[in-house]
């Protein structure tokens, strides 16, 4: 469990350094004497971050799949809500740089760059959520397998919401909340 939470913090700080490598490089854009090499130098070192993050998330979802017994009996979740909750300022700030590049897109002469552009957008931002969910997801996926019975169906059904709130934007929030409060069996109280 240690390497899960490490990678975990580690790819936080990562996403970090890296939404302040993308405003830095807006920054500079906006400049008039912008040298093109200081941009070229920030796309890189930008891309190279979302790669080893990416590769993280990977090692990260191998590890929760490794070690989905211990994830049952581990504190890990109050982990992941509080990795979700400090990754607020981190979405906006993502959205906001995003909208700034789509807004750029709608002229006529960047029109075959924008599916690019959305296209990255949207997977790089869907992807990082998603590295922070896989905890809770292999939870949530064991519990509703093991519980195939028919009486357990309204405890299957809220499994199955609480797994796809990780896969919609906004609502990972609420869903790390729900799977740290039936861990901690506070669901219903």
């Amino acid at each position: 469990m240690r390497k899960v939470k490490f990678i975990s913090w580690l790819s936080f700080l990562l996403l970090y350094i890296y939404i302040i490598i993308l405003v830095t490089m807006v920054v500079y854009a906006t400049k008039a004497e912008t040298d093109s090499l200081i941009i070229k130098t920030f796309v890189i070192i930008g891309a190279i971050l979302a790669v080893i993050i990416l590769v993280l998330g990977v090692v990260n979802l191998i590890l929760c799949i490794k070690l989905k017994n211990e994830i049952q009996n581990s504190k890990i979740f109050l982990l992941v809500l509080k990795i979700k909750l400090l990754f607020i300022p981190f979405f906006i700030i993502n959205f906001s740089f995003w909208l700034i590049f789509w807004l750029g897109t709608l002229n006529p002469f960047l029109i075959l760059t924008a599916p690019i552009i959305w296209l990255i957008s949207l997977l790089t931002t869907y992807i990082f959520m998603l590295i922070f969910s896989m905890p809770n997801v292999i939870y949530l996926g064991t519990n509703f397998a093991k519980t195939k019975k028919l009486r357990y169906l309204v405890y299957i059904a809220f499994h199955f919401v609480y797994i796809a709130f990780h896969f919609i934007y906004f609502l990972d929030i609420v869903g790390a909340y729900l799977t740290f409060r039936e861990k901690t069996n506070l669901a219903y109280v």
